[in-house]
Protein backbone atom coordinates (compact mmCIF):
# COMPACT_ATOMS: atom_id res chain seq x y z
CA UNK A 1 0.00 0.00 0.00
CA UNK A 2 2.61 2.40 1.02
CA UNK A 3 4.47 1.52 -2.43
CA UNK A 4 1.27 1.94 -4.15
CA UNK A 5 1.30 6.03 -2.68
CA UNK A 6 4.76 6.67 -3.25
CA UNK A 7 3.95 5.35 -6.67
CA UNK A 8 1.05 7.42 -7.00
CA UNK A 9 3.07 10.81 -5.64
CA UNK A 10 5.86 10.21 -8.05
CA UNK A 11 3.17 10.27 -10.80
CA UNK A 12 1.61 13.45 -9.34
CA UNK A 13 4.87 15.11 -9.32
CA UNK A 14 6.22 14.33 -12.79
CA UNK A 15 2.45 15.25 -14.09
CA UNK A 16 2.67 18.49 -12.24
CA UNK A 17 6.29 19.39 -13.76
CA UNK A 18 5.42 18.94 -16.63
CA UNK A 19 2.47 20.95 -17.30
CA UNK A 20 4.79 23.34 -15.60
CA UNK A 21 7.12 23.11 -18.08
CA UNK A 22 5.08 22.73 -20.86
CA UNK A 23 3.75 26.46 -19.92
CA UNK A 24 6.93 27.62 -19.66
CA UNK A 25 8.27 26.71 -23.32
CA UNK A 26 4.98 27.21 -24.72
CA UNK A 27 3.73 30.79 -24.65
CA UNK A 28 1.45 33.16 -26.01
CA UNK A 29 3.17 36.39 -26.97
CA UNK A 30 0.38 38.73 -28.02
CA UNK A 31 -2.46 40.52 -26.30
CA UNK A 32 -6.07 41.51 -27.46
CA UNK A 33 -5.30 44.61 -29.82
CA UNK A 34 -1.89 43.66 -31.21
CA UNK A 35 -1.70 43.85 -34.95
CA UNK A 36 -0.36 42.81 -37.95
CA UNK A 37 -0.60 43.62 -41.97
CA UNK A 38 0.43 41.00 -44.67
CA UNK A 39 0.97 42.15 -48.20
CA UNK A 40 -0.32 39.51 -50.80
CA UNK A 41 1.61 38.86 -53.53
CA UNK A 42 0.27 36.72 -56.76
CA UNK A 43 -3.38 36.53 -55.87
CA UNK A 44 -6.35 37.78 -58.16
CA UNK A 45 -7.11 41.09 -56.61
CA UNK A 46 -6.01 40.75 -53.27
CA UNK A 47 -4.35 43.77 -51.89
CA UNK A 48 -3.17 43.35 -48.16
CA UNK A 49 -4.77 41.32 -45.32
CA UNK A 50 -4.75 42.97 -41.73
CA UNK A 51 -4.87 40.13 -38.43
CA UNK A 52 -6.14 41.59 -35.09
CA UNK A 53 -5.89 39.57 -32.23
CA UNK A 54 -9.70 39.14 -30.28
CA UNK A 55 -8.83 37.28 -27.18
CA UNK A 56 -6.05 34.74 -25.55
CA UNK A 57 -6.81 31.75 -23.26
CA UNK A 58 -4.42 29.41 -22.86
CA UNK A 59 -2.58 28.40 -25.93
CA UNK A 60 -5.55 29.94 -28.17
CA UNK A 61 -5.74 33.02 -29.65
CA UNK A 62 -8.91 34.02 -31.86
CA UNK A 63 -8.70 36.73 -34.44
CA UNK A 64 -9.95 38.70 -36.54
CA UNK A 65 -9.22 39.33 -40.24
CA UNK A 66 -9.75 42.21 -42.95
CA UNK A 67 -8.68 41.71 -46.71
CA UNK A 68 -8.43 44.95 -48.32
CA UNK A 69 -9.13 44.01 -51.85
CA UNK A 70 -7.55 46.14 -54.98
CA UNK A 71 -11.29 47.63 -56.11
CA UNK A 72 -11.49 49.43 -51.95
CA UNK A 73 -14.11 46.96 -50.58
CA UNK A 74 -12.83 45.10 -47.64
CA UNK A 75 -14.13 41.27 -46.51
CA UNK A 76 -13.72 40.45 -42.75
CA UNK A 77 -14.17 37.17 -41.02
CA UNK A 78 -12.93 35.57 -37.43
CA UNK A 79 -10.73 32.36 -36.79
CA UNK A 80 -8.74 31.40 -33.91
CA UNK A 81 -5.32 28.90 -33.75
CA UNK A 82 -4.28 26.97 -30.70
CA UNK A 83 -0.38 27.61 -30.60
CA UNK A 84 0.33 24.10 -30.51
CA UNK A 85 -0.88 23.31 -33.44
CA UNK A 86 -3.26 20.22 -34.35
CA UNK A 87 -6.14 21.50 -32.93
CA UNK A 88 -9.56 21.07 -34.57
CA UNK A 89 -10.51 25.05 -33.90
CA UNK A 90 -7.63 25.66 -35.85
CA UNK A 91 -8.54 27.77 -38.83
CA UNK A 92 -5.65 28.42 -41.49
CA UNK A 93 -7.65 30.09 -43.87
CA UNK A 94 -7.89 33.45 -42.07
CA UNK A 95 -11.38 33.42 -41.59
CA UNK A 96 -12.23 31.43 -44.72
CA UNK A 97 -11.06 35.04 -46.81
CA UNK A 98 -7.79 32.84 -47.92
CA UNK A 99 -8.00 29.44 -49.56
CA UNK A 100 -5.71 26.67 -48.03
CA UNK A 101 -2.94 28.39 -45.99
CA UNK A 102 -1.49 25.44 -44.12
CA UNK A 103 0.71 26.97 -41.62
CA UNK A 104 -0.70 28.45 -38.35
CA UNK A 105 -0.72 32.54 -38.52
CA UNK A 106 1.00 32.19 -34.51
CA UNK A 107 3.30 29.46 -32.96
CA UNK A 108 4.66 29.84 -29.38
CA UNK A 109 7.54 32.20 -28.75
CA UNK A 110 10.83 32.30 -27.98
CA UNK A 111 11.41 28.57 -29.95
CA UNK A 112 15.06 27.62 -31.31
CA UNK A 113 16.23 25.54 -33.84
CA UNK A 114 15.70 21.98 -33.11
CA UNK A 115 12.63 22.72 -31.43
CA UNK A 116 9.89 20.36 -32.40
CA UNK A 117 5.94 20.37 -31.48
CA UNK A 118 4.18 17.08 -32.70
CA UNK A 119 0.55 17.08 -32.39
CA UNK A 120 -2.27 15.44 -34.23
CA UNK A 121 -2.25 16.14 -38.01
CA UNK A 122 0.82 18.68 -37.88
CA UNK A 123 4.29 18.00 -36.95
CA UNK A 124 6.46 21.67 -36.48
CA UNK A 125 10.22 21.50 -36.27
CA UNK A 126 12.53 24.47 -35.96
CA UNK A 127 15.08 23.98 -38.86
CA UNK A 128 17.27 27.32 -38.59
CA UNK A 129 17.23 30.84 -37.09
CA UNK A 130 18.26 33.76 -39.13
CA UNK A 131 17.79 37.84 -39.74
CA UNK A 132 15.33 39.58 -41.93
CA UNK A 133 13.50 42.92 -42.20
CA UNK A 134 10.11 42.73 -41.50
CA UNK A 135 7.54 45.45 -40.54
CA UNK A 136 9.72 48.26 -40.90
CA UNK A 137 12.27 46.51 -38.08
CA UNK A 138 15.53 43.62 -38.43
CA UNK A 139 14.35 40.80 -36.63
CA UNK A 140 15.49 37.33 -35.31
CA UNK A 141 13.71 35.13 -37.92
CA UNK A 142 12.88 31.39 -37.50
CA UNK A 143 12.95 29.03 -40.27
CA UNK A 144 10.03 26.34 -39.48
CA UNK A 145 8.83 23.16 -41.01
CA UNK A 146 5.35 21.95 -40.81
CA UNK A 147 4.71 18.29 -42.32
CA UNK A 148 0.57 18.76 -41.84
CA UNK A 149 -1.55 15.46 -42.67
CA UNK A 150 -2.97 15.26 -46.12
CA UNK A 151 -0.44 17.72 -47.63
CA UNK A 152 2.24 16.54 -50.00
CA UNK A 153 5.94 17.11 -48.66
CA UNK A 154 6.88 19.91 -46.30
CA UNK A 155 5.68 23.29 -46.06
CA UNK A 156 8.59 26.34 -44.96
CA UNK A 157 7.60 29.25 -43.18
CA UNK A 158 9.22 32.24 -41.36
CA UNK A 159 8.23 33.39 -38.00
CA UNK A 160 9.32 36.30 -35.12
CA UNK A 161 11.42 34.50 -32.99
CA UNK A 162 10.09 36.61 -30.22
CA UNK A 163 6.73 37.18 -30.75
CA UNK A 164 5.44 33.81 -32.59
CA UNK A 165 4.05 35.85 -35.19
CA UNK A 166 3.88 34.35 -39.01
CA UNK A 167 6.32 36.76 -41.08
CA UNK A 168 6.65 35.04 -44.65
CA UNK A 169 5.01 32.26 -46.46
CA UNK A 170 4.80 31.09 -50.16
CA UNK A 171 2.63 28.08 -49.99
CA UNK A 172 3.40 26.95 -53.15
CA UNK A 173 1.00 25.64 -56.29
CA UNK A 174 -0.93 23.33 -53.97
CA UNK A 175 -2.76 26.52 -52.52
CA UNK A 176 -2.58 28.37 -55.96
CA UNK A 177 1.15 30.03 -55.84
CA UNK A 178 0.04 33.53 -53.87
CA UNK A 179 2.03 34.98 -51.44
CA UNK A 180 2.02 36.45 -47.73
CA UNK A 181 4.51 39.21 -45.92
CA UNK A 182 4.43 40.77 -42.96
CA UNK A 183 4.69 44.80 -43.35
CA UNK A 184 3.38 46.43 -40.53
CA UNK A 185 2.90 45.87 -37.21
CA UNK A 186 2.34 47.58 -33.56
CA UNK A 187 4.14 44.25 -32.10
CA UNK A 188 7.73 46.34 -32.35
CA UNK A 189 9.20 49.58 -32.62
CA UNK A 190 10.34 50.54 -36.57
CA UNK A 191 13.70 51.34 -37.07
CA UNK A 192 12.56 54.17 -39.10
CA UNK A 193 11.68 55.60 -36.16
CA UNK A 194 14.24 55.09 -34.03
CA UNK A 195 16.40 56.61 -36.48
CA UNK A 196 14.30 59.69 -36.44
CA UNK A 197 14.81 59.96 -32.67
CA UNK A 198 18.57 59.63 -33.52
CA UNK A 199 18.60 62.56 -35.91
CA UNK A 200 16.52 64.40 -33.33
CA UNK A 201 18.93 63.68 -30.94
CA UNK A 202 22.74 63.73 -32.13
CA UNK A 203 22.52 64.75 -35.44
CA UNK A 204 19.99 67.39 -34.51
CA UNK A 205 22.55 68.71 -32.14
CA UNK A 206 25.04 68.24 -34.84
CA UNK A 207 22.90 71.16 -37.12
CA UNK A 208 22.77 73.14 -34.23
CA UNK A 209 26.53 73.41 -33.31
CA UNK A 210 26.95 74.33 -37.38
CA UNK A 211 24.72 76.85 -37.03
CA UNK A 212 25.65 78.52 -34.38
CA UNK A 213 29.58 78.35 -35.77
CA UNK A 214 28.23 80.02 -38.93
CA UNK A 215 26.29 82.50 -36.55
CA UNK A 216 29.76 83.57 -34.68
CA UNK A 217 32.01 84.06 -37.97
CA UNK A 218 29.84 86.45 -39.62
CA UNK A 219 29.24 88.38 -36.15
CA UNK A 220 33.41 88.73 -36.35
CA UNK A 221 33.47 89.50 -39.80
CA UNK A 222 30.77 92.48 -38.99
Amino acid sequence: MRAFRISLYAMLVVFLVSVFVLAQEYEVAVKPGDYWVYTITGYEDYDWIKVEVESVSGTMVVFRSTIHRTDGTELTGSFRVDILGGSTAYDPTFGGLLPGGATPVIIPSNLKAGDKIVTPGMNITVVGEEEGSYGGAKRKILLVMFIIEGVVGETYARYDQEKGVLCEIKPGAWYGNYGITLSETNLWEKESDNTLLLAAGGGGAAVITVILILVVMRRRKG
